[in-house]
């Protein structure tokens, strides 16, 4: 059984997210929230994929190569700026999301 959350569990969450100042957390699960992404699809997320101007949008792609392109909000085009800014470090394989663990002195993306 597949459970989801509620609006007002996600808005809970944003709030936390928000008062902790987490930006890469609270920037992927707003993706996530906002363009309705499977989680393969939100890790496999590179620069390249996001468009901020003109007609903003995100590009999925998905299992089998199944792309999407979403429409993005202002706020969430407001949000990815802030974090491009504050956040963002180009591990220079242009994906979105990084994760900061290290295997024998490695980060791993």
């Amino acid at each position: 059984m597949i459970l989801y959350f509620t609006e007002e569990e996600l808005k809970i969450i944003i709030n936390y997210l928000n008062k902790e100042n987490n930006l890469k957390y609270l920037t992927l699960k707003c993706i996530l929230y906002k363009t309705e992404a499977k989680v393969q699809e939100l890790i496999n997320i590179k620069i390249k994929d996001i468009s901020l101007i003109d007609i903003a949008s995100i590009t999925l792609c998905g299992k089998r190569n199944k792309i999407r392109i979403i429409s993005i909000s202002n706020e969430l085009i407001k949000l990815l700026n802030k974090y491009f800014k504050q956040i963002y470090i180009d591990y220079e394989e242009e994906l979105l999301f990084y994760s900061t663990q290290r295997k024998n002195g490695i980060v791993i993306p």
